[in-house]
């Protein structure tokens, strides 16, 4: 009887919320946005010859609703100047575009010979919503998005630096003896960069003291084609170049260095120099000094047992004992070998789950 009761007082509230919205649209005698635009900016690059646009908007924004982008412009006709001339009508889906937040970006099409061409001039383009079925219970017109125009400019070409390198390293703390990976990728890349950033290259300075290089890998987009271009040690670390189609977003390329952990210490460091990159289209700049990358791995003396550095011997020291005895990790740390029989395996687990269940008083 309760769950009836309430099931009945949530669809009575749903009924007045939707009765209230009714009476607002009805009481306005316009039509009701469920979103509106408040900024709007179109460039044109000649490069792509396309348009991109982005607007900022207030409100809430459902992924299966669409929206349309037209562009228009005065034309030459008979000596005179008609307004108002659709080049195209362009549909879009919300979930087919960028967005970031509550801003929505995408692109159309425009020739270079039509923008160039001395018989049209001001053009601009029109994000305008579509209406929305709201059902037979909700009266009036509802649209997804209202309706907005800007003047298409020319898109600037890009100066200053193009990106910046960030990093992830996959375990703050490491255990002395311990495998560890580095990820190194592009980050806040400029939208001013024709077709994203298309190749980016940096050498990864590091103390081999501290931590030895086993293996480098990169990943990118599926579909897209990124190859490693050039890559080696050198006498400040390990430089690498890779290159490909554009990409717009953070780490969607990047670059995997897997490190084995020498020697304790406090203050590791890693850096990155002979940072450059740009686009297919010939923008390119160099960083020529130091960048110390945002994270680094702290590596120490752990005690016996502690093989991922968290001050605790349990089940996740085990497992990484039994994965790197089955060969799925390259390294583990010295302080996994806890029955001091020179190998690192499941004897050793068997003792950590033992001490972790409490039927040993101590480890070694």
């Amino acid at each position: 009887m309760k769950a009836k009761f309430l099931g009945f007082l949530g669809t009575f509230l749903i009924f007045c919320i939707i009765s209230s919205c009714i009476i607002t649209a009805t009481a306005s005698g316009g039509p009701t946005y469920l979103a509106k635009i408040t900024s709007i900016t179109a460039l044109y690059d000649e490069h792509l010859e396309r348009v991109e646009f982005a607007f900022e908007t207030t409100g809430t924004l459902y992924h299966e609703q669409s929206f349309t982008v037209s562009v228009t412009c005065s034309a030459l006709e008979e000596g005179k100047w008609v307004a108002n001339t659709l080049i195209s009508t362009s549909f879009f889906g919300f979930d087919g575009c960028v967005i970031r937040g509550n801003v929505v970006e995408g692109e159309v099409s425009l020739s270079k010979s039509l923008f160039t061409d001395p018989r049209y001039k001001d053009f601009l383009l029109t994000v305008k919503g579509e209406r929305v079925d709201m059902g037979d219970m909700v009266e009036g017109d509802y649209y997804d998005l209202d309706a907005k125009s800007e003047l298409i400019t020319i898109k600037p070409e890009p100066t200053g630096d193009f990106f910046e390198l960030g990093a992830k390293v996959s375990a703050p703390k490491i255990a002395t003896g311990g495998g560890f990976s580095y990820k190194v990728y592009p980050e806040k890349i400029t939208r001013n960069l024709s077709g994203g950033l298309s190749h980016f290259e940096f050498t990864l300075n590091y103390d081999p003291s501290v931590m030895r290089l086993e293996k480098v890998e990169y990943y990118c987009p599926r579909g897209t084609k990124w190859a490693i271009k050039n890559y080696g040690f050198v006498d400040m670390g390990y430089s690498v170049s890779l290159e490909g189609e554009g990409v717009k977003d953070d780490a969607e390329v990047y670059v995997v260095f897997h490190f084995v952990s020498l020697a304790p210490t406090k203050n590791t460091e890693l850096y990155a120099l002979d940072v450059g990159g740009g686009d297919s289209y010939g923008h390119n700049y160099k960083a020529p000094t130091y960048v110390l990358l945002p994270e680094s791995p702290i590596v120490e003396d752990t005690a016996l047992g502690d093989l991922n550095a968290d001050d605790c011997m349990d089940s996740l020291d085990a497992a990484i004992a039994l994965k790197y005895d089955a060969g799925l990790l390259s390294a583990a740390a010295n302080s996994g070998d806890v029955n001091a029989d020179g190998y690192i395996d499941s004897l050793d687990a068997a003792i950590i789950l033992k001490y972790d269940a409490g039927l040993l008083d101590s480890i070694g």
